[in-house]
């Protein structure tokens, strides 16, 4: 293969990649998304990788007859429920982060002068709220590509929020 063939196949290649996706937002409506800088989208996988593996195994003992079971000491749950918490909201932050970037509605002038003291990478969760934010961010992740591993830590984060 010379050069200018495999140039080719990289323009076809290219365009033939989902670029933009319309996600039905509750209460909104459809909103537009472009897909992920290859930066931002390591990012939010780090992000979420790290707190899946300290949210799945965050309280299941294993007993010596190989049951597992619920901890019964009150601290190790309370040390559980702070790291829950503090893995929920670095997710949200990233799914909020994640969401700006890829959005021209949410990075526009007019709506960062409706929030001015907020940080503009948490305008997303403000206006959605960290539920909808972090299903948005696994919906953008699932469309352009992104792992499986997305979903199950969002449904492991859901049990976590009804709970």
């Amino acid at each position: 293969m010379e050069m200018k063939d495999f140039l080719v196949k990289v323009k076809e290649n290219e365009a033939k990649k989902l670029k933009l996706i319309q996600i039905d937002i509750k209460n909104y409506g459809y909103l537009e998304f472009m897909k992920p800088k290859t930066e931002d989208l390591f990012k939010y996988l780090e992000i979420v990788a790290n707190s899946n593996e300290i949210i799945d195994g965050k309280d299941i003992e294993e007993p010596k007859d190989g049951k597992t079971e619920e901890p019964k000491d009150k601290n190790k749950e309370k040390e559980a429920q702070k790291i829950d918490i503090k893995n929920l909201s670095h997710v949200i932050k990233a799914s909020s982060e994640l969401m700006y970037n890829c959005s021209s509605f949410l990075k526009s002038k007019e709506l960062r002068n409706i929030y001015p003291g907020i940080h503009n990478f948490d305008i997303p969760t403000e206006i959605f709220g960290w539920d909808q934010v972090i299903d948005i961010a696994s919906q953008i992740m699932e469309k352009f590509g992104g792992s499986k591993e997305i979903s199950k830590t969002k449904k492991i984060l859901d049990d976590e929020i009804k709970n």
